[in-house]
């Protein structure tokens, strides 16, 4: 299969920017998320036997992970919104299990997606100082893998069902 081709200069030279960006956590839309990060590595095992060389590889583990900075005054609203997750409400908002998908677009763009499956948080940092600069949390996710526009980065999640809620 031949690689699609950008058409240069793309229109307008117009280019995503965060504006292009809409966040979904757990079917919510978050406004307050300034900057958010993913990425995983997939680093095959390595399969040596009496000779020097590699003879081999597995397939290896996949090691998602993502982050997330969020306003003060809207993390703290989703802190009651995580623990009705977790079906503790009061309590829990760290063990609450949920997807995030990430959507962008312009006017001039079909809408892309970047669905993020099974988040948990695993560590948040907050950040306060004096100035003008808002306060934020930065948020460190656990999650079992995230896919872009529907492509899954495993062989293994083909038979799994396409939906991705939007």
């Amino acid at each position: 299969m031949a690689l699609p081709v950008l058409n240069y200069p793309t229109i307008n030279g117009q280019r995503y920017s965060f504006a292009s960006c809409r966040f979904l956590t757990a079917g919510l839309p978050s406004v307050g998320i300034t900057s958010v990060t993913f990425d995983q590595d997939l680093e095959p095992g390595q399969v040596y036997s009496s000779l020097a060389q590699k003879i081999g590889r597995t397939k290896g583990q996949l090691k998602p992970t993502a982050s997330f900075e969020m306003l003060e005054a809207e993390y703290m609203q989703m802190i009651p919104a995580l623990c009705e997750i977790a079906g503790t409400p009061g309590s829990g908002w760290m063990e609450a299990v949920f997807d995030m998908l990430i959507q962008y677009s312009e006017n001039w763009s079909p809408m892309h997606m970047v669905f993020l499956r099974g988040c948990r948080i695993k560590k948040e940092t907050a950040t306060w100082k004096a100035g003008s600069e808002a306060l934020f949390t930065k948020v460190d996710l656990d999650l079992f893998y995230y896919m872009r526009d529907g492509q899954a980065p495993l062989s293994v999640f083909s038979t799994a069902p396409a939906f991705i809620p939007g």
